[in-house]
Formats: C-alpha cells, structure tokens, sequence
C-alpha cells in the first residue's frame, strides 16, 4: 500500500527521519501452521538519502523461528518508500496465546551523522480460541455371562479444538454397575489439537450386574485451554456390556436311609439345589413330581429360596413308610427344582430321582395247640388251633396251613382260617377239629405237626418253622368178669354145667390176647376149658367166654362146685391187666338114697354048669322094689 505523495521542503540543515508502518497479512489466524506474511512499508521521511536500510523486530511474541524482513531496496531518496516483508508460521503455543505480537523498527543510513531509526510499528494477529474435545468409549468384553469378569473401559480423548489442553481427564457420569465404579487412568494429560489420547478403568462384574441384564456407563471427557474455562466432550459417549442370560438349576436328590424293612420308618430326603447358571434366582423351590409312595408325601422347606450363581442350598423332606410301600418293593421318588430369574420365564432343573430299596424279609411262625391236650376215649373232639404271625415285613397272602405229619388214625382236622392276609405282624388263629378213635388211644398219643404258608408281594411264598401239638392219652386199660353157671344148681353127678364168662373191657384200651383162667376150682373133675369166641376188645365191648363141666360124685358129696376165674388181656403198651375174680357156684342138694340093680349074665342058660354073673348096680337114687 502507497501513502498520498507528501512533500516536505528541507531548508537549510539536514534532517534524516524514516517511518514505518507494520501490517500482517491475515491479521487473524485459527491454529497453528498457518503462514502470516508481514508487510513494513518504510518511508524516508528526512531529507537525506538514507542507505543501508533495515527493518528489524524489536518485539515478537511468536515462539516460532521470528520472520525474516526483506526490503526489495536499502537506499532511500528523501520521501521514498519501500515495502519490505517477511512471513511466519504460527505455532500451537502461538495459537494457546491468542495472538502474534510483532514490533518493528526501521533504520537507514544518512550520507552524515548516525543511523535514524522510525518510530516501532506493531502488528497483533489475533487467534480466536476455540477449544473442544471428543470422546469415544469402548468396552471389551462388550459381552459378560458371569460375575467377577473383568471389563476394561477404554476412553479415546480427542483433542478437536484448536488449544492446547491440560489437566485432560475422563469420568463417568452415567454408571449403571452395583460394584466399584472404573477408575478412569490417562498416560498423558496434556492434548494439542488434533492430538488423542486412550485413557483407561476396569470394572468387577458383580452379580447383581448380571442380574440386571447389562451394564451401561457414560462418560465425559474434560480439559483445560490455555484461557477461559475448562471444555467438556460433548455429546457424552457411552458403552454398553450386554449380558447373556443363561439360568440354570441342578438337582441332587437323596434318601437317608438309602434301605428300609418295615413300615413307621422315617426317610428324610435331601435336595441338593445348585444354581448352575449365570444369573440370580428367586423363588427357589422343590417338588416332586413322581412318588410311588402311599403315604403322605413328603413336604420340602428350603433354607434358602434364593440362590446366586454357584451357591446351592440343601432342601429337605421327610416321609413315613407305609406297609403298602415296603408289600411295593421300593420307593421311588423324582423330584425337579425350579426358580425365577430376574427377566425372563422360570426354569427348571433336570429330574433326580432317589429310590429307597426294600429288604424284603417275609416270614411267618406258628404256634399249634390242642383243646384238650389229654383224652381218655375214643370219640372225643379235639380242638386244634394254629396261632398264625405274620413275622416279616411284608404283607402275606393266601394264608393257609397244612398239617403235615398227621399221627391220627381218622379223618384229619381240616383248618380254617378267619382271614387269609396278615400285614406285617399281624396274627390269625386258624382251627380245626378230631375226633379221637380207638386206635389213637390205643397208641398212646396223637402227634400233629403243622406249617404255615403265605405269599409276599413278590418271590416265592414262605412257610413257617413246623409246630407240633401232641394229645395223650391216659392209658387205663381194666377188665370186669362175670362169671354164671347153668344150671346154678344139680342134684347128681354126671350133670353137665355150663360156665359163663362174660368178659367187659372196661378201660380205654384196647385189649388183646384176651383169656379167661379158673384160679380157683372146687371140681374134682376134668375143670372146664374156656373158650372165648373173640380174644381182642375194644373199651366197653365185651364178649362171653364159655366152658362146661361134668360133676362128679364128690362133686355131689360136697354139696357144691366152686369156681373162680380172673379174665386177662394185654393193652397197647404196658403189662397185661386182669379184671377182679369172679365166682359161679353151683350147688348140689343133698338128697341121701340108694338104689340097686341088679342084672344076670347070661340072662338064660342051657346046661347045668353055666356059670351066671350077677352084677348089683348100687347108686344114689330111688330104692326100686323088686318083685320075684
């Protein structure tokens, strides 16, 4: 640029001046590395020529290599001018500035005296500020399943503006995490535009993070310019960790004791639960969904009814075994747990099932006895009874007993029993009658031995210890003898009397070899022989022995015959047994008396010489007359 033409008239003494005026082309700049070009038009305002001609800063605030003046020419004529430049880049602390301050002094040579200088001529470019920041956050992992994972929050901080910041820093002012929020690091804390830095915090996942569904945190970055107030990032940049869902339960069923042998028994179920997934459950509960048990089921109470990831709690329930139960063979029981997550439908865990085995231990005993337990006679009712129980643990059927050694000699009992089926100690008196024979007596005693049977649930059936019931008898074998005679009386020898021997078995035995002896005979004849049409007696039957005899003439001389007998017989066991004697009498009147008969032989003769026998019968009787 070129002043109006001045014309200063020098008169007389010399006076060199020089004026200077500044200028810097653009007067204002926006950030560093832009080239300003300064302009010093210098004007000789004296009036001497002035040489050697300079233009020189005297105050430059820039940081950057100061510019360089140069003048197109160093003589100037009196009022001649000349524009002299030089250019400069602005650097970042130029810009942190707010401005270029450039002061400059030109100077000349006149033909005399000592250099003029101009007045200072200053420049100001002035530098808008305009600080600003960006701000990038990242998480990794961006996807968590479990608590205590690790997330590292990166925080990109870009410095967009066009100053130096300092105190550079990052916070979160969104966090939705329940744990320790990240604490935000930055390697460097001082950003020039354009520059970037990667700030960085870890966060703890907790569970309630996971349960939550995700972790959102927002942050902001912050930073100083080098005047006004502090620049914060804007918008705000936020990352998001999802969570994947992934409940789960497990389930470990128990049963203590694992074996039971009888009803009443008391079982306590376990149930281990285990939260096997990655979120936390509520509403934790057990129940059963199979149980082939007959009794109340059990009830399950949990501790605890919610769970966190990896922490478990033991339910339990007890139950009472049932007859039904053991008559099963087993009891099974299934059971699933289930609880709800935070979001999302329950879940279940797989079916465990415990099953309690039964020993199974059937058994019976009996206990047989008889009513009365001692007899005398045939014909007498027995009265057996078979105490039935059931000893096992199981629940017998078709409940029967059989005697199987039977000593009796007529029809066998046969046995009843009021009911058929014995749960677990349980009894039944089964009966039957007998009716005694003589052969039973006879033998001295009735043996019974008996079983019971009965059928469990399952296998085959079982059958008691044996039982024996004996009768006995009291063995009282006795004879009764009468002994008659017919006639009861006779009047001369040579009479022929019979002997009655009735012979009554009068005991409870039966008797053999059966006999009749005379133990005492007055005779003097031939004694009778007794015969007995039957030698074996049952009690009570009798039988007539029989025997005959001829008296004699001594028989009549001592007015009577007397005969005793004792009948005798041989019991089953034990020596023979003899009835009492029993005497028959046969009496004789006396009747005193002779008679004679008297007979020739030969009845007739024929010559003298014969001889003739008289022969003179003389016996008890009439006296017969003879007539010549």
């Amino acid at each position: 640029m070129a002043s109006d033409p001045s014309t200063a008239t020098v008169v007389g003494t010399a006076a060199p001046g020089l004026a200077l005026l500044k200028t810097a082309s653009p007067s204002s700049v926006t950030a560093a590395g832009r080239t300003i070009t300064y302009s010093y038009v210098v004007v000789n305002t004296g009036n001497a020529t002035l040489t050697a001609l300079s233009v020189a800063d005297t105050v430059f605030s820039g940081t950057g290599a100061p510019p360089a003046a140069v003048c197109p020419v160093t003589t100037l004529a009196p009022g001649a001018s000349t524009t002299c430049t030089g250019t400069y880049e602005t650097t970042q602390a130029d810009v942190d500035a707010g401005s270029v301050v450039n002061t400059a002094v030109a100077s000349g040579t006149p033909p005399t005296g000592p250099p003029v200088a101009s007045a200072a001529s200053t420049v100001t470019v002035t530098i808008a500020a305009a600080p600003s920041l960006e701000l990038l956050k990242t998480a990794l992992p961006a996807v968590v399943t479990t608590a205590g994972q690790a997330v590292t929050y990166s925080y990109t901080v870009v410095n967009t503006g066009n100053a130096t910041l300092t105190g550079v820093g990052v916070a979160d002012t969104v966090f939705s995490g329940t744990g320790a929020p990240p604490v935000a690091t930055c390697p460097v804390t001082t950003l020039a535009p354009g520059a970037t830095t990667t700030c960085t915090g870890t966060y703890t996942v907790t569970q309630a993070d996971i349960n939550e569904g995700s972790i959102v945190n927002t942050a902001t970055a912050t930073g100083t310019p080098p005047t006004g107030l502090p620049v914060t990032s804007d918008p705000p940049s936020t990352a998001t960790v999802a969570v994947t869902a992934a409940p789960g339960l497990a389930l470990l069923k128990t049963a203590s004791p694992a074996t039971v042998a009888a009803a009443g028994r008391l079982i306590t179920y376990s149930y281990l639960v285990v939260n096997t997934g990655n979120a936390t459950l509520t509403g934790v509960g057990v129940a059963d969904t199979v149980f082939s048990g007959t009794g109340t089921p059990p009830v399950v109470t949990c501790p605890v009814t919610t769970l966190d990831p990896r922490d478990s709690t033991t339910c339990t329930g007890t139950y009472t075994v049932t007859q039904a139960d053991i008559d099963a063979g087993t009891i099974v029981n299934t059971a699933t747990a289930s609880g709800t997550p935070p979001t999302g439908p329950a879940v279940a865990s797989a079916a465990s099932t415990a099953t309690v085995a039964v020993t199974a231990a059937p058994g019976l005993s009996l206990l047989k006895t008889a009513f009365p337990s001692a007899v005398e006679v045939a014909g007498e009712t027995v009265t057996y009874s078979y105490a039935v129980v059931n000893t096992g643990n199981a629940t017998l059927t078709a409940l029967s007993v059989t005697d199987t050694a039977f000593s009796g000699t007529g029809a066998p009992p046969v046995v009843t029993c009021p009911v058929t089926t014995l749960a677990p100690q349980a009894s039944t008196t089964c009966t039957g009658t007998y009716e005694t024979t003589q052969a039973d007596v006879d033998a001295g005693s009735i043996v019974n031995t008996a079983r019971a049977s009965g059928s469990p649930p399952t296998g085959p059936a079982v059958a008691s210890a044996p039982s024996t019931a004996t009768i006995t008898t009291d063995p009282a074998p006795s004879l009764a003898l009468l002994k008659t005679v017919s006639p009861s009386s006779v009047t001369a020898a040579g009479r022929m009397v019979t002997y009655s021997y009735l012979v009554v078995n009068t005991g409870n035995a039966t008797l053999t070899a059966l006999s009749v002896a005379d133990t005492v005979f007055s005779g003097t004849g031939t004694p009778p022989v007794v015969t007995c049409p039957v030698t074996t007696l049952a009690p009570q039957a009798s039988t007539t022995c029989t025997g005959t005899y001829v008296t004699t003439q001594a028989d009549v001389d001592a007015g009577a015959v007397v005969n005793t007998a004792v009948a005798s017989g041989t019991p089953p066991e034990g020596p023979r047994v003899a009835s009492a004697a029993s005497t028959a009498t046969v009496t004789i009147a006396a009747a005193p008396s002779l008679a004679l008969l008297k007979t020739a032989f030969p009845s007739a003769v024929v010559a003298a010489g014969q001889t003739v026998t008289y022969s003179y019968a003389v016996g008890p009787g009439r006296i017969a007359r003879c007539t010549p």
